[in-house]
C-alpha cells in the first residue's frame, strides 16, 4: 500500500537495513526467525493486528521495540498498547520528520538496553561466593573488570559522563551498597578527577574535590592510584577514617579499587561506601 511504500522510501533514504511486508502472517514468521531492533506495524491489519504482533514480540523475551501506526484507534487502546510494551505510536496522517525522530529514539533505546543487558550479565558472572576477607577483596575487584574492558570505549565516547554515571548506578545497585564514585586520571597523569558519583550532595562533592587537590596522597583514591592495590577502610579505625572519601557520618565502611588499562597502567579508581561497618570484610 501507499503507507508501506512511503515508509520503505523513508527507511531507504535514511540508509537503514530493513525488511517489509504487507502480510501479517509473513511478518510474524520473519519475527520468529530473527531478532529485529525495531518493528513498525499498522494496528489494523487482516488476520493479525498490530496488537497481536506486539503481544507475540513481548512473549519472545527479546528487546525489539515496536512502533504502532494508527488512524482511528481509541486513546484507551493506544495507552493499553504502551503499557504492554509498545515504544510509541504514530497517528495517520504522519509527517516524515516525526516518524524519523521516533525511529531514531526507539533504536537508541534498543541499543542501550542491549548494552545494559551485557553489562549486568558480566557483573553477575563475577559475583562469586565470598569466603575469606582476602577472597572477598579479590572477588569485589573482579567485579570491576567489566569497567576496565569498557574503559577504552568510554574514553572516546562523546557522552562519557552519562555512561560513567550509568555504569556506577548499576554497580551500586548490583552490589547493594549505599554510595559510589568513579575517579579518572587527568590528562597530565598526575591526579584524579571525580567523574561520576552516586548519592552525593553538592557539599560532599566539594569536600571530595578539596581533599583530592590538597591532600591527594592521604586519600583512598590517591593511595590506590599510587600503589595499584585495592584498599578497605572502616570508621572504627582512626587511621582509616582520615582517608575516607565519603565524609557523611552515615557511611561506615569504604572500598577503593583501581581501574587498570590493558597495559596494567592505572587510569582511575572506583570507590564504594556502605552504612554497615563490616560490609567489605
Amino acid at each position: 500500500g501507499s503507507i508501506l511504500d512511503a515508509l520503505s522510501e523513508l527507511l531507504s533514504h535514511c540508509k537503514y537495513d530493513f525488511l517489509c511486508t504487507s502480510n501479517s502472517r509473513e511478518a510474524l514468521e520473519l519475527i520468529k526467525k530473527e531478532e529485529f531492533a525495531l518493528i513498525i506495524t499498522d494496528i489494523k491489519m487482516p488476520e493479525f493486528s498490530g496488537l497481536d504482533v506486539l503481544r507475540i514480540v513481548k512473549e519472545m523475551d527479546c528487546f525489539t521495540e515496536v512502533i504502532l501506526i494508527t488512524a482511528y484507534t481509541s486513546t484507551e487502546t493506544l495507552m493499553e498498547a504502551i503499557e504492554k510494551g509498545a515504544y510509541s505510536y504514530i497517528s495517520k496522517p504522519f509527517n516524515f520528520t516525526e516518524i524519523d525522530n521516533t525511529i531514531k529514539k526507539a533504536l537508541q533505546k534498543y541499543n542501550l538496553t542491549l548494552e545494559n543487558k551485557k553489562l549486568i550479565e558480566e557483573l553477575r558472572k563475577s559475583n562469586d561466593t565470598l569466603l575469606t576477607e582476602r577472597e572477598q577483596l579479590i572477588a569485589i575487584t573482579d567485579k570491576f573488570n567489566v569497567i576496565n574492558q569498557l574503559t577504552e570505549t568510554l574514553i572516546f565516547s562523546i557522552d562519557l559522563d552519562e555512561l560513567l554515571n550509568n555504569l556506577l548506578n548499576k554497580l551500586v545497585y548490583l552490589l547493594d551498597v549505599s554510595a559510589g564514585a568513579i575517579f579518572l586520571v587527568d590528562k597530565a597523569g598526575k591526579k584524579l578527577d571525580l567523574k561520576a558519583y552516586n548519592k552525593l550532595s553538592k557539599v560532599d562533592i566539594a569536600k571530595i574535590n578539596k581533599e583530592i587537590s590538597t591532600r591527594f596522597d592521604k586519600t583512598m583514591p590517591g593511595k590506590v592510584f599510587q600503589s595499584g592495590q585495592a584498599l578497605i577502610a572502616k570508621k572504627d579505625k582512626p587511621e582509616d577514617e582520615l582517608s575516607f572519601t565519603f565524609k557523611d557520618p552515615i557511611y561506615q565502611s569504604e572500598i577503593c579499587v583501581p581501574l587498570k588499562n590493558k597495559d596494567e597502567s592505572i587510569i582511575g579508581t572506583v570507590n564504594l561506601a556502605d552504612k554497615v561497618i563490616d560490609r567489605f570484610t
